[in-house]
This record gives structure tokens, C-alpha cells and sequence, in this order.
């Protein structure tokens, strides 16, 4: 794979770099004149979600990009998050980062995600990130490299179901976290303050509105209820006048029966219009109440608040009730769980598999070269290491390219594919100039077919190397 061009439109802006198919030097004399963006720029070209530099947003750039891969020339445009690639015979569309897979598929010449997902992580190092990842972690803005995912990838191993599992332990390892992180505040919050959960005057009035407008619901029922009774009283003597009814009283007498006659029936009424009277008045006090009570509300409601955003926050959470005990045991259990996945995935890859061994030959022939014999380990399960607490300075640097060489030559040899090293600010303060040349002898010997881009203030000697000399801008 070859990156022929690149070129950048920045508003009425344009400019153009070419690149030789072996090793080219992007130079300045000072930092801060844009190589790192330039890089950064063509991987965004390629489609990748590249984060911006300080003094350029991405997303306001049109980049085309010429490459040659596997025998055909593309011509890639990208415009945001549309991708415009002629391969001379015909034109697609791809719209990212949902098909970006399908474009790389085609450049790369694989549609194994897992390879696809991780690639980049194998020929470009950032100069923030890049000469400390070894075999896990972030290559740049979120994209992720994972060893384990690209050797099952090149192997064509299927791991689905062991993903699967992994990918939900995961999602409840970081919620369990945040429940015990939740805990441990709530114990920080109650032993610097106390208790702090209490109603505020604004919940007090809320809470005496909601008092007085039931018992104003109760009192109107009951008003109802009484008001029918009367009403039907009152129907009832109509109805017994109509009716002419007479009765014998026990001497032989006859009595008309009307409201002169009926025992009672005044008192009774008497008694309901008393209640009446008394509900009635009860409930014109509650609803004077509710209205006054309504009137302090919004009163309140228009007043800024006293409480900050933190004690309110603070008052909220400590009324969450969370078992810490119960918490920190599940989580334990969890992450026990996901560590026996990750070593069940390091087994799949590590299980009779020519390609890890081929990798780890590498990683010793360059480790070894590069004097790196006491920090390596024996067996294939060194590729895998998780223990990188000796590995710092120069001495991890050199092993992130070990490594990283060891990458590209084991997808060279089973996509058969010549990648490009994209390597920013190869020199620093870790590495001097004579371990510099070590990395630069080695790229020399074994990587003379794979085009190579660094971007540097130094100079190197390094075969066939074209130097583009930078301006005070990428677009100027």
C-alpha cells in the first residue's frame, strides 16, 4: 500500500503533498508548524475518526488522497463524514464511521472486522500514545488496538460467544463501580455532614397544600351526601301529603299523617341544615387556606434559590439506599469472571497458532538487537504481557517497536499487504541518536518494500528518503 498525495482544502485554501513509495522525512526546523497534523490529516483521509490539533478542526477540511493497494489506484475523497472512492473502474459512496469497515475492507483487502478494527494500531504511532502501546490500549482519539483481537482475526478464530460474554461483564463491572463509587461518597457525604436529608419551606408548603386540598374533598363529599338527604326529606313529606294516609291511634281516633303529625322529621332536618351550615363554612376556611398557601408557591417559586447545585445533589443521592457490602462482593465476583474470559481468549489465540509463533520469533530477533534480552520473557505468552511496570523510557520504546514490526510483518504475511509505517516524533528526550539509528537500520533491512512517513525535527539516515519541508502551516 502506497500513499501517493495528499491534498487539503481549508476554505479558498489548498495545498498538495507528494510522497515518495519508500521512506519520506516531514521536516521543520521548530515544533508547532503542523507535522503531527499533516499525519493526522492523512489518516483522516482514510476515513478514520481522527482527533483535531489545536489550530485546525478536520471537519472544516475537504482531503482527496491518492494510493495504490493490492494492484489498483484509488482516489479517495472526504468531505465530513462522507467518503467519495474511485478506483478508476467505478465509484462508491460510504458514509462514516458506519461503513468504514466496507471501505477499508476494499483498501485492505480483508473484511474481518477484528483485523480491520486493528490495524491501524500496527503501522502508525502517535507521538502522544503511540510509543507506549504495546499490545492493548488506545491508539489515538478512540480507536482501540487489541493483540488478542487482531492474532484471532489473522487466524480466522471464532470467538463470539466468548465476546459476547466479555462485552456484558464490561457493562456491569462499570456499573457496579459507579455504585460503589456512589457508596463511598454517600459515606464521605454522611460523615462530614450527617444526616442532611430534611424538607425545605418550599416542600413544607407543598406538603400542607396537599393536606388541606384532602380534607377539602372529604368535607365536599360529605356536603353533598347531606345536601341529597335534605333534599330527599323534603320529597319524602311532599309524598306522604299527596298520599292522604290517615292512622288509628289506640282509642278508636283517626290521624291525618302530614308534617304536623310526623314525629321528628323537623328535628332531623334541623340537625342536616346545622351540619350543612358548619361544612360549608369549614370548607370556605380550607379553601381561603389553599389559596394563600398557593399565593407563598409561586411567591417562592419566584425567588432564587438558596441551594446549590451540590446540595442538591448531596441530598438527592443520600437518599439512594445502596448496600456497599453487597456492591463490592458482586463487583469482586464480576471482574474474577472477566479475567477468566480475557485468559480463555488469550488461550484461543495462544492455541496452536503459526502466526503467534512466527510473532513472537520476531519480537525476540528485534528484541534481542535492540538490547532488550533481560525484559523478555520465554514463550509465546510473552505477546500477550501484561506486565509493563520494568518497560519505561527508552527501553519501552524500543519494545513498542519490536512489537510493532512484528505486527506488520504477520499481516503482511497472511493478507499479503505491504503496509506504510507512520511513525510522529520517533526522537525525544527517552531516545538518543544511537538507538534512533538501531530503529531506522532495522526499518532499512527489513521493511525496504513498505512505504515509510516520519514526521520530525531531526534527520535520519535512512535509504532512499525524501524530506517535505514544512511551511508555518499544513494549508498556507
Amino acid at each position: 500500500m502506497i500513499i501517493q498525495s495528499l491534498t487539503i482544502t481549508e476554505g479558498k485554501k489548498t495545498k498538495t503533498y507528494k510522497f515518495s513509495p519508500h521512506a519520506n522525512l516531514v521536516h521543520s526546523d521548530d515544533n508547532t508548524v503542523g507535522k503531527t497534523t499533516l499525519l493526522r490529516l492523512m489518516l483522516y483521509a482514510l476515513g478514520y475518526q481522527i482527533p483535531n490539533t489545536k489550530n485546525m478542526k478536520f471537519e472544516k477540511c475537504i482531503t482527496q488522497v491518492v494510493l495504490t493497494s493490492n494492484g489498483k489506484t484509488f482516489h479517495i475523497k472526504r468531505e465530513n463524514e462522507y467518503l467519495l472512492v474511485d478506483d478508476e473502474t467505478s465509484t462508491e459512496y460510504y458514509i462514516l464511521p458506519t461503513e468504514l469497515n466496507q471501505f477499508h475492507a476494499v483498501v485492505f483487502g480483508t473484511d474481518n472486522n477484528d483485523v480491520l478494527n486493528n490495524l491501524l494500531g500496527t503501522f502508525y504511532m502517535d507521538q502522544e500514545k503511540g510509543w507506549t502501546l504495546l499490545n492493548r490500549g488506545k491508539v489515538i482519539g478512540s480507536i482501540s488496538f487489541s493483540i488478542e483481537k487482531l492474532i484471532l482475526g489473522l487466524s480466522e478464530r471464532d470467538y463470539q460467544k466468548l465476546q459476547s460474554e466479555l462485552q456484558l461483564l464490561e457493562r456491569e463491572v462499570k456499573k457496579y463501580q459507579q455504585m460503589r463509587d456512589i457508596a463511598q461518597y454517600q459515606r464521605e457525604i454522611y460523615e462530614e455532614k450527617g444526616d442532611i436529608v430534611h424538607d425545605t419551606y418550599d416542600e413544607t408548603l407543598q406538603r400542607d397544600l396537599s393536606v388541606y386540598m384532602f380534607d377539602v374533598e372529604a368535607l365536599r363529599k360529605e356536603l353533598k351526601q347531606i345536601t341529597d338527604t335534605i333534599a330527599d326529606n323534603t320529597s319524602i313529606r311532599k309524598f306522604i301529603e299527596k298520599m292522604s294516609l290517615w292512622v288509628k291511634a289506640p282509642d278508636g281516633t283517626k290521624i291525618p299523617v302530614n308534617e304536623d303529625t310526623i314525629i321528628g322529621l323537623d328535628d332531623n332536618n334541623d340537625f342536616l341544615i346545622s351540619r350543612k351550615h358548619l361544612l360549608t363554612s369549614q370548607i370556605a376556611k380550607l379553601e381561603q387556606k389553599i389559596e394563600n398557601l398557593r399565593s407563598m408557591i409561586y411567591y417562592q417559586s419566584q425567588q432564587p434559590t438558596t441551594e446549590t447545585l451540590i446540595e442538591s445533589f448531596d441530598k438527592n443521592l443520600s437518599q439512594i439506599a445502596i448496600d456497599a457490602k453487597a456492591v463490592t462482593s458482586i463487583l469482586n465476583e464480576l471482574i474474577e469472571r472477566q479475567t477468566e474470559v480475557r485468559r480463555q481468549l488469550t488461550e484461543l489465540a495462544k492455541n496452536n497458532n503459526d502466526i503467534l509463533e512466527q510473532m513472537y520469533s520476531d519480537i525476540l530477533s528485534y528484541g534481542v538487537e535492540l538490547g532488550l534480552t533481560q525484559y523478555m520473557s520465554s514463550g509465546i505468552g510473552f505477546v500477550f504481557t501484561r506486565n509493563l511496570k520494568e518497560l519505561t523510557g527508552a527501553t519501552l520504546m524500543k519494545m513498542v517497536f519490536a512489537f510493532k514490526m512484528s505486527y506488520i510483518r504477520a499481516v503482511d504475511r497472511v493478507l499479503n499487504i505491504k503496509l506504510p509505517l507512520i511513525l510522529d516524533s520517533p526522537s525525544g528526550k527517552e531516545l538518543d541518536q544511537y538507538n534512533i539509528q538501531k530503529l531506522m537500520d532495522i526499518i532499512n533491512r527489513d521493511f525496504s518494500e513498505n512505504q515509510v512517513i516520519i514526521a520530525s525535527i531531526y534527520h535520519y539516515k535512512i535509504d532512499n528518503l525524501t524530506t517535505i519541508e514544512m511551511g508555518r502551516r499544513v494549508v498556507c
